[in-house]
Formats: C-alpha cells, structure tokens, sequence
C-alpha cells in the first residue's frame, strides 16, 4: 500500500484504567488527576496520582490504605470521582462513666470515678479505666457500697460524702460524733456509756443527731430524798448513811440504815418509833442532821414523900411514910407512892410522923398517967417509984445540940433549948428532981 506502519494504541498507563489512551483512560480509584494522548513518546501524559488519607485518618494513601486517627470510629474508602474517597471517620463519644465532648478531645472520669480515658484505633477506639471509688473511711453504701451510688456516714458519725472530679475523687465531711450530755466515752462511734448516776445506754444512729441516748437521772432509792442521784440524795429523817452515784447497775451505793432507838429508850429504831424507857419522860424524834434524832427522855424525879437521884435509880419512902416506887411506861412514868405509917401504942399516945417509923408498929410517943416510956412502949410505973410522966412530948427547938432520946428530951453541952408540951403549953420542969429530964 505504498507504506509500512507501526502505529499502535496504546494501553492506558498506571494507575488509570480504559480501553487505551486515544480511546480515553480514567485515573484509578484512589487517585487523582487525568491521561491525555500526546504524539511524543511515551504518547500519553498522566497525573494520576495517589490521594492522601483524609482528615481523621492516617495511612501513605487513600490506595494503599487509611485507617482512622485513634478515637475515630469508621472507614475511608477509594472511589473514582473526587475527592477520590469516601470518610466515615468519626470521633467517638466519650464512654460510659466519663464526660467530655469526645474521645478525641479528652474524657474525663465522671466525679466519684477514678482511672482514665484513651484513645485507640481499634473499636471501641479507647480504652477506659474510670471505676467507681469505694465509700471512704467511716461511710458506707448500699450493696455497691461506691461513691456514684452513694455513700452515707457510718453510724455515729455527722457530714456527708459528695462526688468529685478531682483526686480522690470524693468530698467527706464525716466526723466522730462527741459523747452527748450525761455520759462518757472518747466519742458514739467507740461508745459511750451513761455517767456515773445516770442509767441507761448510748446507741450510734445514721440520722441526726446520729445517736440515740436513753441516759436518765436515777431517782433517789427508797429510805433517801432527792430530785435525784446525780443532784445529790439525803438520807430520810432517822437514817444515817450516805447515797453516792456509780457507772454500773443500780447507779448507786446506798448506806442509808435506820439509826437505833437512844439511850433511856426502847423500840425496834427511830424510824419505827421510840419511846422513852420506864421511869423517864419525854419522846424521839427523827430528824436529817446527825445524830440523826432528837431525844428528851429524862428521868423523872421521885415522887412527894419520897427520896433518891431519880426514879429509875430508885426512890425510898421519906422516915414516917411506906410503900414502894416503881418506874412505868405511861405518865407520870412510875406506879407506887409512899404513904404515911399509922403506928398503934397500949397505955399512951401512939407515935406520928417521922417517929411513927415503921407502919402498924407499936410505937409510943407519950405515955398515959401511972405509964412511963422506955424503947418506944409505955412501962407501968412501980407502986411509989416517984415517977412522973411527962404530960406530952416536948417540942423540940431548932438548936442541933436539942435531940430527943428514947423519948426523953436531951441537952448536948451548954446548949440552951426551948421546951414545951406537945398541945403547946409551957413545960415546967423540976431540975432538982431531976424529972423530964436526962444528963
């Protein structure tokens, strides 16, 4: 044909596909740019050429492959037009238990929670540590027993717990609940036991005031006064003794015992009564203040015609009286009493007063006519014997040298006394016959 030809078509170069070049080649997926045909070898001008990863993700090329940035979740993918590729990469949202605006940005552990976020290429594209923090120290929760759940003051302990972000990631204002009034201990969560006086208990409680005290004043014990132990307890009027607090059951030490019945009385106590002994008067009382009673028993005085210190000593009837003092329980506190003897006489006048010494004796004081005494009788005189009885018993004066003897009247030494008859008429007496009178 007048010719020779070599022309050929040719193939669409790397990283473009075609039929061949004059016909058209596209670049391959992934990359980007256009084939031309051109008339100088290599007879097509390419700039295909390989796209970068995306934003979000990392890889040398769309082509050779990209991968999302840690914390992206997605895929990017290689296509024909532009841009050549298709992104899902996605920043992912801050897990479960922190906060943030992503992964990607930065999550923090929600308050109450300890540990960390990280992100990661591959799903879930972190990794989280946040963990509930346990109830601190002297607080508790529920079955969790963590501070998101809740954490509550042990029993005997005032504040609260609150979440926080920051370490340690809680806020406790839990604090030791001092022993309450009347009674003692270092503080309700270790114990507390009523003050000595007081009974009762002390039990650590969740709510305010985060006890329960039951701890009350103890009342006076029986044979004592007072609003209470702890004010202070007397004993009762006729008790001695003493009433003192203590820290274990009853609360008190009680001496309180009832005081005997006094001297010069009798009875079971002075409480149950006393009464003053036989032979005195007066009575006992109770009282508060040691001895504890009052006693104005005394002992009676013997009676009239009577003498002694007193009758329980024992009191003798005067000279001229009988009978017998006896001391009693009711006034006037003695049976008895003396009454005057009754003496009798044959042949004269019987005895009186204090010379009626014995009752019913026979004793003369003077003698009838033709009778002279001797030893308290009357003698009859012999016949012409010259004696004279006295026509009564002198009176004798007030002088202690004047007595009388065997019913005679007797002068002791230069006495001077003053005589007369008993009905008192003037006694003459004859000295020189020495009559009436002895020496």
């Amino acid at each position: 044909p007048f010719y020779s030809s070599t022309c050929s078509i040719v193939a669409c170069p790397a990283n473009s596909v075609g039929a061949n070049v004059p016909t058209g080649c596209s670049c391959t997926t992934g990359y980007s740019g256009s084939v031309s045909a051109i008339t100088t070898s290599p007879f097509y001008s390419s700039t295909c050429f390989a796209v970068a990863c995306p934003v979000n993700s990392r890889g040398s090329s769309v082509v050779a492959g990209c991968s999302c940035n840690a914390g992206y979740s997605g895929a990017v993918s290689a296509i024909a037009t532009s841009p050549f590729y298709t992104s899902t990469c996605s920043a992912v949202a801050c897990p479960a238990n922190s906060r943030g605006a992503s992964v990607v940005v930065g999550c923090s552990c929600d308050a109450g929670y300890s540990g960390s976020v990280s992100a990661i290429s591959t799903s879930p594209f972190f990794t989280s540590s946040c963990s509930p923090v346990t109830c601190p120290a002297n607080s508790a929760g529920g079955q969790v027993n963590n501070v998101p759940a809740g954490c509550s003051c042990n029993a005997g302990y005032s504040g609260a717990v609150s979440a926080t972000s920051s370490s340690p990631f809680y806020s406790s204002t839990c604090s030791i609940v001092a022993c309450p009034a009347n009674s003692v201990g270092a503080n309700v969560p270790t114990g507390c036991s009523c003050t000595t006086g007081y009974s009762g208990s002390v039990s650590a409680i969740t709510t305010s005031p985060f006890y329960s005290s039951t701890c009350f004043a103890v009342a006076c014990p029986v044979n004592s006064r007072g609003s209470s132990v702890v004010a202070g307890c007397s004993c009762n009027a006729g008790y001695s003794g003493a009433v003192s607090a203590i820290a274990t059951s009853p609360f008190y030490t009680s001496t309180c015992s009832a005081v005997a019945c006094p001297s010069n009385s009798r009875g079971a106590s002075v409480v149950v009564g006393c009464s003053c002994d036989a032979g005195y008067s007066g009575s006992v009382a109770a009282i508060s203040a040691s001895p504890f009673f009052t006693s104005s028993c005394s002992p009676v005085t013997c009676p009239a015609n009577s003498a002694g210190n007193n009758v329980p000593a024992g009191c003798n009837c005067n000279t001229g009286f009988h009978g017998t003092i006896s001391p009693a329980t009711s006034s006037p506190h003695f049976s008895g009493g003396c009454t005057q003897n009754t003496c009798t006489c044959s042949n004269g006048q019987a005895a009186t007063g204090t010379a009626c010494t014995s009752n019913q004796d026979h004793i003369c004081h003077s003698c009838s006519t033709g009778y002279y005494l001797s030893g308290g009788r009357c003698q009859q005189a012999a016949s012409g014997s010259g004696v004279v009885t006295p026509i009564g018993m002198p009176n004798v004066g007030a002088s202690s040298q004047c007595t009388m003897e065997n019913g005679w009247f007797k002068v002791v030494g230069d006495a001077s006394c003053m005589l007369g008859n008993a009905d008192g008429s003037p006694l003459v007496v004859d000295y020189t016959k020495k009559k009436y009178t002895k020496y």
